[in-house]
C-alpha cells in the first residue's frame, strides 16, 4: 500500500518537474524573442540611416556578438560618411573628382545594403527558430499536463485497488 502511495507521489513529483522544465523553456524562449527584437530594431534603425544612438552590446550570449557587429557597422558607416563629407569638400571644384567620389559612395552603399540584407535574413531565420521552439514548448507542456492527469488517475485507481484488496482480505479472514 505504501508502495502505491510512493508511486503516486513520485508520479506527481515527476509531473511537477516536467511542468517546471516547460516553464523554464517558455521563459528562455521569451528571453530569446526579446533579444531578437532588440537586434531587429537596432538593424532597422541603422538601415533607415539613424546613426544618432550608439549600439550597446550587452549580455553574454550570441546576440551580444550580433549587436557588437551592428555597432561596428554603424561606426564604419559614420566613418564612411565622414570620409565622404571631407572628400566632397576637397573636390567640390572638380567635377571629375566628384564623379569618382559618387561612384565610391554608391559602391559602399550597395555593400552596406547587402550587409543589412544579410543581417535581416539572419534575424528572420532566428525569429522562425524561436517560433518553432515556442511551439515545441507548448506541445511539451500539453504532454506534461496529460501525463500528470494520467499519473493522478493511476494513483486513484491504485488506491481503490488497495482498498478493495484490504476488504477482500478482511472478509476472507472472517470466513
Amino acid at each position: 500500500r505504501d508502495v502505491y502511495k510512493r508511486q503516486g507521489v513520485l508520479g506527481g513529483l515527476l509531473a511537477l518537474v516536467a511542468m517546471l522544465m516547460t516553464s523554464a523553456a517558455l521563459f528562455t524562449t521569451s528571453q530569446i524573442r526579446r533579444r531578437v527584437a532588440l537586434v531587429a530594431q537596432t538593424a532597422a534603425r541603422i538601415a533607415t540611416g539613424d546613426l544618432s544612438r550608439r549600439v550597446v552590446a550587452e549580455g553574454r550570449d550570441e546576440f551580444r556578438e550580433m549587436l557588437a557587429q551592428l555597432g561596428e557597422m554603424q561606426d564604419s558607416l559614420e566613418q564612411m560618411i565622414g570620409r565622404v563629407h571631407r572628400s566632397s569638400e576637397r573636390i567640390a571644384g572638380s567635377s571629375g573628382g566628384l564623379e569618382r567620389g559618387n561612384q565610391n559612395l554608391s559602391r559602399r552603399t550597395v555593400e552596406t545594403a547587402s550587409s543589412l540584407k544579410e543581417t535581416s535574413a539572419s534575424i528572420e531565420h532566428l525569429t522562425e527558430t524561436v517560433r518553432r521552439s515556442e511551439d515545441a514548448a507548448r506541445e511539451a507542456n500539453e504532454l506534461v499536463r496529460a501525463a500528470a492527469d494520467v499519473a493522478t488517475h493511476g494513483g486513484e485507481v491504485m488506491a481503490n485497488v488497495v482498498s478493495t484488496m484490504d476488504d477482500i482480505s478482511e472478509r476472507s479472514r472472517r470466513i
